[in-house]
């Protein structure tokens, strides 16, 4: 009897320390899998970012657009334009379509926010012609 009741006991051991063996193999499956996703997509992140610190720096253009950019005044505007384009989108989809025409031209022309704009946009065009 007591033969018996130790045979069961083992049976019940080796059938419980199987299921955790395949449950410690599915579980190192996963996390080598998933170390391989990873090592993968950071691999091809860092590819990514290497090509695209290489084709910046070698832009003198854009380098000299980041220069420009540190500067206070240019930040300042950056942040006020930031500001600005979610703020516009928004009215824009308030207001009435353009009726056209001179009188709503003169209207437009006549706002001294349009006045602001179109003053900037202009010293941005004579910057850009001038020969410095």
């Amino acid at each position: 009897m007591i033969n018996q009741d130790q045979d069961q006991d083992t049976t019940q051991n080796i059938a419980y320390y199987e299921e955790l063996e395949e449950l410690i193999n599915v579980v190192g499956a996963a996390r080598n899998a998933l170390t391989d996703d990873i090592v993968t997509r950071v691999s091809g992140t860092l590819s990514e970012g290497l090509i695209l610190l290489d084709r910046v720096t070698r832009n003198e253009g854009l380098m000299q657009l980041m220069r420009a950019i540190d500067s206070p005044d240019v930040q300042r505007l950056l942040i006020k334009l930031s500001q600005a384009l979610p703020r516009a989108a928004k009215d824009s989809k308030k207001m009435p379509p353009a009726s056209g025409g001179l009188t709503s031209a003169i209207k437009l022309i006549s706002s001294p926010g349009t006045q602001e704009s179109l003053k900037l946009l202009s010293l941005i065009g004579q910057h850009m012609r001038s020969k410095d």
